[in-house]
């Protein structure tokens, strides 16, 4: 499935990766498992955009602000009640997902190119942590659960479990 942000949309997810980047400063964050940022503004752009498609295919409310929403601690899902969004720019990427990940929640891979996504398809958490994708892909001492986009479920399968989300009926024609 293909989406591509109008122009206000892609601003608004620029100005939340900026907040959250300035955010991440502001506390010395450390990026999440290890990973190694060498443009970390780049990364939280890559995240917003995904995340905020995500919640206008399903119709699902984007929890753009994580720490207000968890007064700073704990990890909320990105959209809706258990939606965790993962991007990548690259279209062979990997569902990553991590020994910490709820199993309960739905894991979404998004190709994702400045306003323009590929939503590649999803699992549930505990399908994605199965022993045969763990592995350290990178070499770079940060394992973790990848999954290949031949082993997801459709994307049609994801919007369909959201009575009413605006791509619904685009998909059933």
């Amino acid at each position: 499935m293909k989406l591509t942000l109008n122009e206000s949309q892609y601003l608004e997810a620029l100005d939340i990766a900026k907040k959250r980047q300035a955010g991440a400063l502001k506390k010395q964050r450390p990026s999440a498992h290890g990973y190694n940022e060498n443009d970390p503004l780049k990364v939280h752009i890559q995240g917003t955009v995904a995340e905020l498609g995500i919640s206008l295919i399903t119709g699902q409310q984007w929890h753009a602000y994580l720490e207000v929403l968890t007064g700073g601690t704990g990890k909320p899902p990105d959209v809706g009640e258990k939606l965790q969004v993962r991007s990548t720019e690259y279209s062979t990427g990997h569902l990553i997902a991590h020994p910490s990940d709820s199993d309960e929640d739905i894991f979404v891979l998004v190709i994702v190119r400045g306003r323009d996504l590929i939503v590649k398809g999803w699992l549930p958490g505990h399908e994605a942590k199965q022993q045969k994708y763990w592995g350290d892909k990178f070499k770079n001492g940060r394992p973790a659960y990848f999954v290949p986009q031949t082993d997801l479920r459709p994307c049609k399968a994801l919007v369909e479990q959201f009575p009413g989300a605006p791509f619904v009926a685009i998909l059933s024609s």
